[in-house]
């Protein structure tokens, strides 16, 4: 299973984008800047965690708006 997930700069888990089974390959996923209660996030910067079996990184976002 794999797990897309957004995080703020403190760690705190700020939206799981995908839980699940996907298939190898390229995806897109889009993160609509809002939390998992749906309230939109303040300005500055998130990371979001890629983990599988055969992957495991991590990228800086900067939300803008």
């Amino acid at each position: 299973a794999a797990s897309v997930a957004v995080y703020d700069v403190a760690g705190r888990l700020v939206r799981t984008l995908h839980r699940g089974v996907m298939e190898s390959g390229t995806h897109t996923l889009e993160w609509s800047g809002k939390d998992s209660r749906e309230r939109a996030v303040g300005c500055g910067i998130y990371f979001v965690r890629v983990d599988a079996p055969s992957v495991r990184m991590s990228a800086k976002l900067l939300r803008l708006r």
